[in-house]
This record gives C-alpha cells, sequence and structure tokens, in this order.
C-alpha cells in the first residue's frame, strides 16, 4: 500500500476513533446527568423507621412538656398535584403565642422538627411539622422538586392553618425553615397573599441557588459535581414540569433567596453555623442583609450545618430562636383561648 493511501486510512482511522471517543463520553455525562438529578429529587426516605433506629422520638407524644406529654393531630396536605403529605400539628404551651410552621431539609422529614420543639413549645400556640414531597412518609410518587413547587405546597398548608376567611383575630404566623425549607419559607413569605398575614420568618441555614447544596452534596459523597449539578437541576426542572431554567440557577434570578427576602415586609432571621460545608454562611448573610432593616443574621460559633440542634450548639440556637419569637410583632390581638387538639 502506498503511503498516501496508508495515511488516508490512518487519518480516517483516527477520526473514527475520536469520533467513538466523544460519543463515549457524551453517553457518559448524559448518563451522570440522569443519575445526579435522581440523587437530587429522590433523597434518602426517614420515617418511623429511621427514628426508631436512631433512638429518636417516634412521635409527638413521646415529648415530654411541663404539663405532660405532647398532644398533637395527624392529617394529610393534598397538594394541588394530589400528593397527601403527612402533618403533625402539635399544641404549644402559650395558647396566645404564634402558630409555627416548619419546613424541614433535602433528606430529612418532619422528625428532624422535634428537636426544635422542646425551645419552641413555651412560645407557641401550635408547632405544625410536615413531609415535604419526596421526603420521610410522603407519597412514594412524590418528588423532591428542590424548594420549587414546595413553595405551594407550603401556601395551602398555611391556608389551612390560617383560612383568609375566618372571622376573629388571627393568631400571629411564624414559618421556620432549615435548608431546603428556609428558602422555601423565605420564598412562600414573599408572595403577595400572605400579606397582613405572617409576623415573621426564621431560617436556618438557607442558600441563595440551588447548585449550591447540590453541588455539595455530591462534591461530599466523592462524585461528580463541576458538569452535571446544573443540566441535572434544569432537567429536573423540565420533567416535573416546574420550568427550572438557566435564570432559576443565576444569581438575581428567580430562585434566589436574597431575591425573595429584598421583598419580605416581616422581620427575618437567618441563622447559620459558622462551617456550615452544604449552605455556605455568606448566603445567609447576603439573604440577611437583602431583607434590609427587617433581617438579622446570627453565626453560630463552630457550627456546621447539620448540627446545630446537637451539643454544644443547641443552646445557641435555642436562644437565637426565642429571643426572635419574643420580639415578633403581633398581627391582631391574640385570641382568647385556642381549643388543643383532642
Amino acid at each position: 500500500m502506498s503511503t498516501p493511501l496508508l495515511a488516508q486510512f490512518t487519518a480516517a482511522g483516527l477520526l473514527g476513533f475520536a469520533g467513538l471517543l466523544a460519543l463515549g463520553l457524551l453517553l457518559s455525562w448524559c448518563i451522570l446527568v440522569i443519575f445526579t438529578a435522581r440523587r437530587l429529587t429522590l433523597p434518602p426516605r426517614r420515617g418511623t423507621g429511621y427514628a426508631i433506629t436512631r433512638s429518636l422520638p417516634e412521635d409527638p407524644a413521646k415529648l415530654t412538656l411541663a404539663s405532660g406529654p405532647a398532644r398533637f393531630t395527624f392529617w394529610p396536605l393534598r397538594t394541588a398535584d394530589g400528593h397527601d403529605l403527612p402533618v403533625w400539628d402539635i399544641t404549644g404551651e402559650n395558647p396566645s403565642g404564634p402558630i409555627i410552621i416548619f419546613s424541614h431539609g433535602w433528606g430529612e422529614s418532619r422528625w428532624f422538627a422535634l428537636s426544635r420543639f422542646a425551645a419552641l413549645a413555651p412560645h407557641c400556640s401550635r408547632f405544625i411539622c410536615y413531609d415535604l414531597r419526596g421526603h420521610g412518609e410522603s407519597p412514594s410518587a412524590s418528588r423532591c422538586l428542590m424548594g420549587t413547587r414546595e413553595v405551594e405546597d407550603l401556601l395551602a398548608l398555611i391556608d389551612i392553618v390560617q383560612p383568609l376567611a375566618a372571622p376573629g383575630p388571627q393568631l400571629p404566623l411564624v414559618l421556620y425553615g432549615f435548608s431546603l425549607g428556609s428558602g422555601v419559607s423565605i420564598a412562600a413569605a414573599a408572595d403577595p397573599r400572605l400579606a397582613g398575614r405572617l409576623a415573621a420568618v426564621l431560617a436556618e441555614a438557607p442558600y441563595r441557588l440551588p447548585q449550591t447544596p447540590a453541588s455539595a452534596v455530591m462534591r461530599l459523597a466523592d462524585m461528580p459535581w463541576r458538569s452535571n449539578v446544573i443540566p441535572a437541576i434544569w432537567l429536573a426542572g423540565l420533567l416535573s414540569g416546574t420550568a427550572t431554567t438557566r435564570r432559576a440557577t443565576a444569581p438575581d434570578g428567580t430562585f434566589d433567596r436574597a431575591i425573595h427576602a429584598a421583598r419580605l415586609s416581616v422581620p427575618l432571621t437567618v441563622i447559620h453555623g459558622q462551617v456550615d460545608a452544604i449552605s455556605p454562611p455568606i448566603d445567609g448573610q447576603t439573604i440577611a442583609a437583602a431583607a434590609g432593616p427587617r433581617g438579622r443574621f446570627i453565626e453560630i460559633s463552630g457550627a456546621g450545618h447539620i448540627d446545630l440542634w446537637q451539643p454544644p450548639f443547641a443552646s445557641a440556637a435555642a436562644k437565637a430562636v426565642t429571643t426572635a419569637l419574643e420580639h415578633i410583632p403581633a398581627l391582631a390581638p391574640a385570641a382568647a383561648s385556642y381549643r388543643a387538639p383532642a
């Protein structure tokens, strides 16, 4: 075979190999993006079994208050797309205190709210916690939508807990969230439908953009994250119908919790661990600053992301939360009494 012809065959072979290699790399990247999207939208399920194996209270009745065992009711929240999210409606110790609605973080469930109840009980009339979609004991068909449609779920819950057309004075309403739930609480609080119905927002470890904790979760699990997290977020949004686009992952975009915080008309208290590896403290500082004079940032020295309510940081977290509750303005004269759940 002549040298020119051999060169042609060699070049063609190299081009073919390069094409196959590029196709393989593209296929591998697509698989990685799909895997990442599934991981983000299908977090670990932690329900009753998890609580038992970790020696956590099986339900609120296992909590002991000054007046005895905690009292609660259980009921489902029906979402607009037909999912029934489990709700615990727990009676507090202050009949004229605020109603607190707690939204948990990614990979958690309503069980994780119980660690906060002892500190909150003396200050609230009701403490309401629920499983976000895709978490805990929510329906198996539901998926975590990373803080998008969860905002509408929270607004629907508020309409049940504090009906807009309810006669008489309303108890103050406080939205309280952790990580994923803190962003959901901030975004819901900025919704015009809550005008005049909300007293304050408490946000533990919030983040501005969805790729921030998603990248950290993948990185800490020793998984790729640089090229796949943002496309996975877009893919999850596309498949779920939440229309997650570049604007949702860009500063000053539709998701950016600092933008929602700037629209708040009520006090916002942000509590952040100093060494949080999932939600960087700078995000919490920016979100609090965006709320202007209504925003307050409290950093707990030495604390990380999930240990704010564990020793030795629990007392500092409890002090921050109770101080914020003691200074919320009432929306209207408190109701004379509150009928505890049977």
